[in-house]
């Protein structure tokens, strides 16, 4: 059984499970244009995109059965958000009553152009762009959030500095940045990595991965300037930095690689990572080699 077969069974499984939802088969050439063959299943008003490479992945290891209840569980969890993210549409003028859950999205600025259109954003280096968002919950892993619209924050009669800065503070305690290395993460893929804001923490390490505790938006933390100021210290002065995903960014020693190098890297990392289903186009955020100048303290790129 190809992807192709595979999807028009699960469809077929998933309208018995469910005769009231609707579900069918997307190819790359429909709308909503996909990269892959997709299936598309609506329970009400919630519609969710599933896509084969990893479906039929979990398939072959699992059975049908994980696969539709991973959909249900999906579905079950969008209409849940969906419904809070209506709730919370009547609060967003109020600013003292979500300011504690603002937080700060990293986003591709060609994947994230609507974002900047009708979002609140702050445009950073090398084409990465910062967005504000409300956070909802954490459900299985998945963090449910929507964005917030320009519209809503002209009612806050807060400066956009200030802003950004509450929402700076609650990003890093949603999303605590943490660093591991290689070694850790092959020995456990599930390492969390370790706690490096606080001054005890040392290591000889010329390359090193910034993650979140939770391992989720961890590249988030390296735009901010106390972040970024404290690898500085941590890799003794300028460093460079490929933030391949949302999720982690690559920090190298400034003389132990060149960004000819690191970029080779990231090419075959992407790669294997958009062909085994690992990376998708909403997890990338940037295909060019930074450097961190801890004398100016500022962002600059370099390939």
């Amino acid at each position: 059984m190809n992807k192709n077969e595979f999807a028009e069974k699960l469809v077929k499984e998933f309208s018995v499970k469910h005769p009231n939802y609707s579900a069918s088969v997307k190819k790359p050439e429909e709308e909503p244009v996909t990269d892959d063959v997709c299936a598309m299943f609506q329970k009400n008003r919630t519609v969710i995109l599933v896509h084969m490479d990893a479906a039929f992945e979990d398939y072959c290891q699992y059975g049908i059965e994980v696969v539709l209840q991973k959909i249900d569980n999906s579905l079950t969890y969008c209409e849940k958000n969906g419904k809070k993210g209506e709730e919370l549409v009547d609060t967003l003028d109020c600013y003292e009553s979500i300011k504690d859950r603002l937080f700060i999205r990293a986003f591709n600025c060609e994947t994230g152009r609507k974002k900047m259109e009708n979002g609140v954003c702050r445009r950073t280096v090398g084409g990465v762009t910062l967005v504000l968002y409300v956070f909802l919950e954490t459900t299985d892993g998945k963090v449910g959030s929507i964005m917030i619209p320009a519209k809503a924050t002209c009612k806050w009669e807060k400066s956009y500095d200030e802003v950004f800065s509450v929402a700076m503070e609650n990003t890093l305690k949603l999303f605590p940045p943490r660093i591991t290395d290689l070694g850790a993460l092959l020995f456990n893929p599930h390492s969390s990595g370790e706690p490096f804001m606080e001054n005890d923490f040392h290591t000889d390490a010329d390359f090193l991965i910034l993650i979140s505790e939770n391992r989720s938006f961890g590249a988030t933390a390296i735009f901010f300037q106390k972040v970024a100021e404290r690898i500085s210290q941590i890799m003794g002065g300028d460093y460079y930095f490929a933030a391949t995903s949302v999720h982690e960014v690559f920090v190298h020693k400034i003389n132990t690689i060149s960004p000819k190098n690191i970029k080779e890297g990231w090419n075959a990392s992407t790669d294997a990572g958009i062909s085994d289903g690992s990376l998708t186009s909403a997890e990338f955020l940037s295909d060019r080699v930074y450097r961190y100048d801890s004398r100016k303290k500022e962002i600059v790129t370099v390939l």
